[in-house]
């Protein structure tokens, strides 16, 4: 091979949202790395020197390294603006509830999360979310919107969590009084509480 130089991109936004994924899905294999962030074809990096093949990984994990920190309010793809949820107190029971399992592996379900965090416009209004089979799409988009997108997810979902934990303690705490005092309440009258049940 005469041209043995790999270009790596230097960040994220060299890189697709489906790039990502695949370099990820096995990060100790140097040419399954190499080859899913540069896109050249894995037996062709692998008749490259070994010298080379580590400066490339090394290059690919320094880039891996360097997440995105801007929150992409909005962006354009295949002619559609996208723009990131307005308001989270629109999203619906199932869209929390997607949001969550997907966020359980963040990086192997991004294009499922960036379907639910983003909707297109069209004609000045957005698209409603419309379960995961818009998803595959999101594959193709640069993977610096979804870094900063998880960004802002995590800090709000630590708080989210944080938040619903004080509020199990509540409701455990609720039940486990509830039992002791045998279903009676501070609000349960005393007749209830003195008939036998």
């Amino acid at each position: 091979m005469k041209n043995s130089s790999i270009r790596v991109p230097y960040d994220w936004s060299g890189l697709t949202v489906g790039q990502l994924q695949e370099a990820t899905s096995n990060l100790t294999d140097r040419v399954h790395v190499v080859s899913s962030m540069t896109k050249w074809k894995k037996e062709n990096v692998e008749a490259l020197p070994a010298k080379v093949v580590l400066s490339a990984y090394q290059k690919c994990k320094e880039c891996l390294d360097r997440k995105p920190t801007m929150l992409h309010k909005a962006f354009f793809f295949q002619d559609t603006k996208h723009h990131f949820i307005r308001n989270w107190d629109e999203l619906s029971t199932a869209e929390y509830v997607d949001l969550e399992t997907y966020a359980e592996e963040p990086i192997k379900n991004a294009h499922f999360l960036l379907n639910i965090l983003y909707r297109p416009e069209e004609g000045g209004q957005l698209i409603l979310y419309d379960g995961p089979k818009g998803a595959e799409k999101f594959k193709k988009i640069p993977a610096d919107v979804i870094g900063a997108a998880f960004l802002f997810f995590y800090q709000n979902g630590e708080k989210y969590k944080a938040n619903f934990r004080r509020f199990l303690l509540k409701v455990e705490g609720a039940k486990a009084y509830q039992n002791i005092m045998g279903g009676t309440t501070h609000s349960t009258s005393a007749r209830e509480k003195t008939q036998q049940k």
